[in-house]
């Protein structure tokens, strides 16, 4: 990434792979922000669709628009290939089957800069391919009103997946560019490489701002990962960023709630792997290295207490942040005593 000049540009990177029919209303959501001065970063990831002719129209249409091409290499190395090609003050992501509303940079921009805060979060309306919102993917526990949190604040809303109200994603969000100096995706990972990228983000941040406005649009699609297969060697990807996250925030020198969140997150990962490869195609995960990451996972229910012991969260939001579901408990009490069980619940 090059120094952030002085001016207010916005760096947006998308990065592209055979998105041909959601590529137009993506990128002409961007083109018509009311906040005109970005440098639109497009990574083509090696697209075999008609991707790679829109995005050679739409930058011969707009010059702040700029195409870089890549061998398909995944979404991580595109996002990290924009982020080296990044010239602006702050820096956002829009993925290319996704939308923003006009407002959206210019309302990120103002709260940013009337902040001390490093990164400004927005709220994120899921939809389906017909528009419709996808209600079991809205955000819970969200302030009604825009509110800054400080570092530690923020990773107790990010951590634990029963009481989270912070998305993983990164795209969302807008990051100041200092802060994004020697921070990179991780290449090879399929999923949850956005939680991991976040994480150290809010690490090394002094905090966020978040405002509830629903001003990105989140689309999900038949076979994406959130409505897939339930269970491949991907599924291990996120326990790899569980892990790092707890040995993260420990080198933090970050204790208390924070790391007990951490530690109910991993838990709970754990036993979510176990249950979906109870449940899935347990052939599809290669023989090299299944038992060994299996084995972990039931490590880490076998060594760790944290979801047992937590507080019961409550419908109403008054719970710690450290506090899990009934569900999440007797995931864990079953995987912990019959992991075949699994496969029923």
């Amino acid at each position: 990434m090059n120094n952030p000049g002085t001016s207010g540009t916005i760096s947006v990177i998308v990065p592209v792979y055979n998105v041909e029919e959601y590529l137009p209303r993506c990128l002409e959501s961007i083109l018509g922000q009311t906040y005109r001065d970005l440098q639109i970063i497009l990574v083509d990831d090696g697209s075999t669709d008609g991707s790679s002719r829109l995005c050679t129209e739409f930058a011969e249409r707009d010059p702040r628009v700029e195409c870089i091409r890549i061998s398909n290499s995944g979404v991580s190395a595109a996002r990290n290939r924009g982020l080296a090609a990044a010239k602006g003050r702050w820096i956002g992501f829009v993925d290319a089957d996704d939308y923003i509303d006009a407002g959206f940079y210019e309302t990120l921009v103002s709260h940013l800069t009337q902040s001390d805060k490093q990164i400004v979060c927005c709220g994120v309306r899921a939809e389906d391919t017909e528009g419709n919102r996808i209600e079991r993917l809205k955000g819970r526990r969200m302030p009604a009103q825009a509110q800054d949190f400080d570092r530690d604040d923020a990773l107790l809303r990010f951590l634990n997946p029963d009481t989270r109200i912070l998305y993983w994603a990164v795209w969302n969000k807008l990051y100041s560019a200092e802060l994004l100096k020697g921070i990179a995706f991780e290449n090879g990972r399929v999923i949850a490489e956005d939680f991991d990228f976040t994480l150290r983000c809010f690490l090394r941040s002094n905090g966020l701002r978040y405002i509830p406005d629903e001003l990105y649009h989140y689309l999900v699609r038949p076979g994406s990962a959130i409505t897939g297969s339930r269970f491949s060697q991907k599924s291990f990807d996120a326990m790899f960023f569980m892990d790092r996250a707890v040995r993260e925030i420990r080198k933090a020198g970050i204790g208390g709630e924070v790391m007990k969140c951490a530690l109910i997150g991993r838990e709970i990962t754990a036993a979510k792997t176990l249950r979906d490869h109870q449940r899935g195609n347990r052939e599809a995960v290669g023989p090299e290295n299944a038992e060994a990451e299996l084995a972990h996972c039931r490590e880490t229910l076998a060594s760790g207490r944290e979801v047992m012991r937590a507080p019961l969260a409550r419908r109403n939001g008054g719970s710690a942040w450290s506090a899990v579901t009934l569900k999440s408990k007797v995931l864990c009490f079953i995987v912990a005593r019959c992991e075949k069980l699994l496969r029923f619940i």
